[in-house]
């Protein structure tokens, strides 16, 4: 066990250290503190090594101040998201008195495509959502030389794969496209998986296309205590059967919450951009397309690691 418990360690530490980066115009930042009740008392064992665990630190509060403990939540979270948005992250058990020991933890990324789309080419093109109703939105567009393939299911359904990098190509954005558009997304996604995603990474081809990429921002609320359920996590939730006794000896430690925030804006410039849309006409290209028109899956992958650090869906960009 205490092998594997110092395996666990170094593989969190390597994680950490190969995903945070701030060069060449690109930030990401990973951080998680640990927020123990004054009355809690912990394992000098586990004290000792919670500060090797991806940047983590260890935080005095007080639980019977619920407004303090908020307040001081608040104020960790936004130093480690630099412009992030906080709203709707409290911890609704920060504010009970029963609380012992709150974990929480931030990512945050920012970054500028390598090439960037030109404000002046993006139009009002249609978008056909997962409902089937059409919509006009601001669409990005640009021609480039990419990384692009075609793949297919077990079950022979076709979708495209395009890799849109950021500034010094280590980190990019992929984006996987049902080839026709009676392809429910649902029917490509039941297939994504790491050894996919790597699969897919290593079979693109260098093409010159027309890229067509409608703007978007994503926010996101998850509560983690249905998703650890899924995975068989369910003891930890539990007040009867939860065993946390290497990180104190008391018996009354339990998980009671767990939530999962995530935000992702994409505009012309890879970051936050401002300015009026402007309508001009493309002409016609006999160039290949990726026209991203409905629904359609992206990740954000570390070249180096292969680690996905956002994934998610578009069904309506507005």
């Amino acid at each position: 066990m205490v092998v594997a418990y110092q395996s666990a360690q170094d593989f969190l530490r390597t994680v950490y250290e190969g995903v945070t980066d701030s060069s060449q115009g690109t930030v990401v930042q990973l951080a998680c503190s640990f927020f123990v009740d004054a009355g809690t008392q912990l394992s000098p064992h586990f004290t000792a090594h919670a500060a090797r665990w991806a940047n983590s630190s260890l935080q005095q509060t007080n639980f019977t101040d619920p407004n303090r403990t908020t307040a001081q939540i608040q104020e960790w979270i936004t130093s480690n998201l630099a412009d992030g948005d906080v709203r709707g992250m409290l911890l609704e058990t920060a504010r009970s008195s029963l609380s012992q020991v709150a974990l929480v933890s931030t990512m945050y990324f920012r970054s500028t495509w390598q090439k960037k789309f030109s404000l002046m080419d993006t139009q009002m093109l249609p978008f056909t959502t997962s409902e089937g109703s059409t919509l006009k939105v601001p669409t990005m567009h640009h021609t480039a030389e990419v990384n692009y393939g075609q793949f297919q299911t077990a079950a022979l359904e076709a979708f495209s794969v395009v890799e849109l990098p950021y500034l010094g190509e280590k980190h990019s954005m992929f984006l996987v496209l049902p080839s026709h558009k009676r392809t429910p997304l649902s029917q490509i996604e039941s297939h994504l998986s790491a050894k996919d995603i790597t699969l897919w990474a290593n079979s693109l081809k260098r093409t010159k296309m027309d890229i067509f990429l409608p703007r978007f921002s994503i926010q996101s609320l998850f509560d983690l205590k249905t998703v650890f359920s899924a995975l068989g996590v369910k003891d930890a939730f539990d007040p009867i059967t939860a065993n946390f006794k290497g990180i104190s000896d008391q018996d009354s430690l339990y998980i009671s919450e767990a939530i999962h925030k995530a935000e992702i804006e994409i505009t012309e410039d890879g970051t936050k951009a401002s300015g009026a849309t402007a309508m001009v006409l493309l002409k016609r290209s006999r160039t290949p397309i990726f026209k991203a028109d409905r629904p359609f899956t992206f990740f954000l992958r570390q070249a180096n690691t292969g680690s996905v650090l956002f994934i998610g869906r578009v069904t309506n960009p507005s």
